[in-house]
């Protein structure tokens, strides 16, 4: 990877429970740092690959790894269980392959005419409350029984349901929330964003640009495009601090 190629966007992820301490020599562990940052990360950086690092310990060189993901944009994180392990790739999993997704609150989320199929991913943990999708119709389907439209997997602490041509109108989620479900769609309709940053400092500017695009072509429709709204939302930790 020794250069940046438009026909791919590459990423690495980087999992590691400690220091650069290959060696019980101070000086070689510290010129193999040097070397990382140095010598391997512009390299990185000039091929445009993006490096994710994760923290699996307290016992890792912080400082390193959010470094080789500032500078690649990628995304630096600490973990504290491997439970924690899931939501983060899926974080991940978003950084690097831009996916089509239907706005969820409060467990409900609308389908419009032009989704071809959808994935849910739900995450849930409560074994004593299964995971249930109601559909517009009222209709509840669980992994014991539904349609032969679905698809259903379930693991620990998670369910992916594939639903080929979903009907039109509002659908609801039993299970307790969680920011991190998510409903993946296929769509002839889709919103074009240009990059966005993984990290700003205070004071960045950056530019947001966006278009909706029909069967890969700009949507030029005024009479469609009058139906749209484009709403941009900067959540701060305090609600108090948020602006829109």
């Amino acid at each position: 990877m020794k250069n940046a190629d438009p026909r791919y966007e590459r990423d690495i992820i980087l999992l590691t429970i400690v220091h650069v301490d290959f060696s019980k020599d101070e000086k070689l562990a510290k010129a193999s740092r040097t070397r990382i940052l140095e010598e391997i990360l512009p390299r990185f950086e000039k091929a445009k690959v993006r490096i994710h690092t994760i923290a699996l310990s307290d016992d890792v060189d912080e400082s390193l790894l959010s470094t080789l993901s500032a500078y690649t944009d990628g995304l630096y994180k600490k973990v504290d269980s491997a439970d924690d392990l899931q939501k983060l790739f899926l974080q991940m999993l978003e950084q690097s392959i831009k996916l089509d997704t239907l706005p969820i609150k409060d467990n409900r989320f609308s389908v419009d005419a032009s989704i071809k199929d959808m994935t849910l991913l739900v995450f849930n943990k409560d074994k004593s409350r299964p995971t249930t999708v109601v559909t517009p119709a009222n209709k509840k389907w669980k992994k014991s029984s539904h349609s032969k439209q679905v698809k259903w997997f379930s693991d620990e602490g998670y369910d992916l349901i594939t639903i080929i041509k979903p009907q039109k109108g509002e659908w609801k989620i039993q299970a307790p929330t969680d920011p991190n479900n998510r409903v993946v769609v296929a769509t002839n309709l889709k919103l074009k964003l240009n990059d966005i940053p993984s990290y700003l400092l205070l004071g960045d500017a950056f530019k947001v640009t966006a278009h909706l695009e029909e069967d890969g072509k700009p949507l030029t429709d005024k009479r469609l495009l009058s139906k749209f709204k484009f709403v941009l939302n900067r959540d701060a930790e305090n609600p108090s601090e948020r602006q829109y």
